[in-house]
């Protein structure tokens, strides 16, 4: 991290290769598709690059650190997709059908109708 803090930009690399994979890890874990995780791995890598400055060895190690910014960029891209209805479980397939005008089954079955006594 000094060499990082220092403006060394190998340090960005050898970091990268130390902590990549576990980076990934934890955005799959959260937003829960694999292209989104690798996007969250590409923000906390360049938030890491541009405010290195900020990291204190008084407060915890260097991996410790990456951690904290990994859940947390991984926390907002959820959010952020979350606003925007990546989650509502709607593909491109589903929604063509639905403009269609053809009914689509949804998961959800139809609740009984009440008999008449």
């Amino acid at each position: 991290m000094a060499r990082l803090q220092s403006n060394d930009s190998a340090a960005l690399e050898i970091l990268f290769g130390r902590y990549a994979r576990l980076v990934l890890g934890i955005a799959r874990g959260i937003v829960r598709d694999s292209g989104e995780a690798e996007d969250v791995v590409q923000e906390a890598f360049f938030y890491l690059y541009k405010k290195s400055m900020l990291f204190d060895e008084a407060k915890g190690s260097a991996k410790h650190w990456i951690i904290q910014i990994a859940l947390h960029r991984a926390l907002d891209r959820k959010s952020h997709l979350a606003r925007r209805g990546f989650y509502a479980g709607t593909d491109i397939a589903a929604l063509g059908d639905t403009l269609m005008g053809r009914r689509i089954w949804t998961g959800r079955s139809r609740q009984a109708q009440p008999r008449a006594a």
